[in-house]
């Protein structure tokens, strides 16, 4: 008992909750591929539950980045028409991504029953995305799914658990991603989330340098407490093209989604961009530590990032920001004003997260 009165509060309670939440268990589900519950709060926050780790909810800082992980990578690909997503999880990427009418197929990829059969529960949640015509639901796991599909992408978008969840670590190794970039078409562009709570600067650029030894055209976009890596299967510069963004901002169910996470115009959806490619690499080269690739044969971030359980956020913005870049050469076709307007608010969206009024988010 002594030892756990030293414990810190989060270790002990596994769900991850607040002290004087008083949760309902909406859906439970044991079987070989774990424990799955679907909380309710009193708040009306939903929680999805594995094995006593929170895997996501709908609150508004998860939501932002759920949001993101879909329309980011599609506002690049407006001719899009094939997206793969490697996790239903909520179901809150996969009804983003059902928000673009131009798309014809959308792969999902879920490797546990279980989280399946809880959709039935949170059709309020993700307006019951199962039932769209446009998808196809996979029980696979997505490694394997990528190796064997014969299937071309314009986008896939991944939302692995944290690497230091068991399994979760053969989901940031080289060898996914190649399979990633065979699978995507000549001008695909991959989604990738990362976390920046609970892992050490170090292991966070063992994590980006093993995507970006596949995807070196890759650029940092930073949510409270994550990041999100868009990479793109291209060499070439990788430019917003302003005329697809209105249209898209145009559409009012697009629109609507953005404003229900605080992103009311493209100002504010491009300031979330925070690294440019070139400032990628010169975050990975300013370390005097030798950083390895994350791989199958030598998984790195499996093994070291469940000691690392409680490290902040902070300790890597710490090592992130000095590398942000305030660039505007990744939009073209921009009326008179819009960059200037751009540079302005990327200095203000740096200035609150270095001033830490950006709430950051370390669970």
């Amino acid at each position: 008992m002594t030892v756990i009165g030293f414990m810190p509060y989060q270790v002990i309670l596994n769900y991850d909750l607040q002290k004087n939440t008083r949760p309902n268990i909406v859906y439970h589900s044991e079987g070989i591929d774990g424990v799955l519950d679907v909380i309710k709060n009193p708040d009306d926050t939903v929680i999805l539950s594995l094995d006593g780790n929170v895997e996501a909810d709908n609150s508004l800082r998860q939501r932002k980045h759920f949001i993101l992980k879909a329309h980011l990578p599609l506002m690049l690909s407006p001719d899009a028409q094939e997206v793969l997503i490697v996790g239903l999880g909520l179901g809150i990427t996969v009804s983003s991504v059902l928000k673009h009418p131009n798309l014809k197929r959308i792969d999902v990829i879920e490797i546990l029953p279980s989280v399946i059969k809880a959709q039935e529960y949170l059709k309020n949640v993700n307006g019951d995305v199962l039932s769209d015509p446009r998808l196809n639901l996979h029980i696979d796991d997505g490694r394997n799914f990528l190796k064997f599909t014969k299937n071309m992408y314009d986008v896939i978008t991944a939302d692995p658990a944290h690497p230091r969840i068991s399994g979760m670590g053969l989901l940031y190794t080289q060898e996914y991603y190649r399979l990633m970039y065979e699978k995507l078409k000549d001008d695909g562009i991959v989604l990738q989330w990362m976390p920046l709570y609970s892992i050490s600067a170090k292991s966070f650029r063992v994590a980006v340098k093993t995507m970006v030894t596949v995807f070196p055209n890759t650029s940092v976009w930073y949510v409270p407490g994550h990041v999100l890596l868009l990479g793109a299967k291209t060499t070439k510069l990788v430019v917003f093209d302003y005329t697809v963004l209105a249209s898209k901002f145009a559409d009012n169910s697009i629109a609507a989604d953005f404003k229900s996470i605080g992103i009311n115009t493209i100002l504010e959806f491009l300031c979330l961009r925070i690294m440019s490619p070139a400032q990628v690499s010169a975050f990975l080269s300013q370390t005097s530590d030798s950083i390895p690739i994350n791989t199958e044969g030598f998984p790195y971030l499996e093994y070291r990032t469940p000691f690392e359980f409680l490290i902040s956020v902070e300790k890597n913005l710490e090592s992130l920001l000095p590398f942000v870049s305030r660039d505007v050469q990744f939009v073209i076709n921009a009326p008179d004003g819009f960059l200037e307007g751009l540079t302005e608010i990327q200095e203000s969206y740096i200035k609150t997260i270095l001033s830490g009024k950006i709430e950051y988010e370390n669970r």
